[in-house]
């Protein structure tokens, strides 16, 4: 059975993150899927049991079936329509322990169209830049004298005597 519980972790769970793709007839040209994630135990997860589940959360549009795909290390988009071909999708995922999934509603009038290729959205490498770019006219020229110590402070002071008196200073005389 499939569980939402990110705290019930163990060698036999497995993250699917999800794209639901609805009827291509129906659906808007606007929105490509709608993605979820989902937490499975892969000694206890059957077939049927899996896509109940999502079904049940994310219902299709009348007489429309459900097909399951994911994207393996071959970067193909097998089918799974049974119970040994979930556990053998978890047994090809079993490193990462992340399984890329494709749930498509279809018209089963129609022949269904397996899903060939995909756009996936890359997440984004750290540089190892120590700067970020842009506001170079902040940075200092001379980087050799970024820390100015107690003995330099003194250039930078005000030369003023110090028996001169400051027009802050009053120096009235009873």
């Amino acid at each position: 059975m499939a569980t939402n519980s990110i705290t019930e972790l163990s060698d036999s769970n497995f993250l699917l993150k999800i794209n639901l793709i609805g009827n291509h007839r129906k659906m808007r040209k606007d929105i490509k899927c709608w993605n979820f994630e989902m937490i499975v135990d892969s000694d206890r997860t059957c077939f049927m049991d899996f896509v109940q589940s999502v079904v049940d959360k994310y219902p299709p549009g009348y007489l429309e079936v459900a097909h399951v795909q994911h994207y393996d290390v071959l970067k193909t988009f097998p089918e799974v329509n049974s119970d040994q071909e979930l556990l053998v999708m978890f047994d090809l995922h079993n490193k990462k322990k992340v399984v890329e999934m494709f749930i498509v509603y279809s018209d089963p009038s129609e022949p269904f169209k397996p899903i060939n290729e995909w756009e996936f959205e890359e997440e984004e490498q750290p540089d190892n830049n120590i700067e970020p770019d842009g506001d170079n006219y902040l940075s200092n020229p001379n980087p050799l004298n970024e820390h100015v110590g107690v003995d330099e402070e003194s250039m930078y002071l005000d030369s003023v005597p110090v028996n001169q008196s400051s027009p802050a200073m009053s120096t009235r005389s009873k």
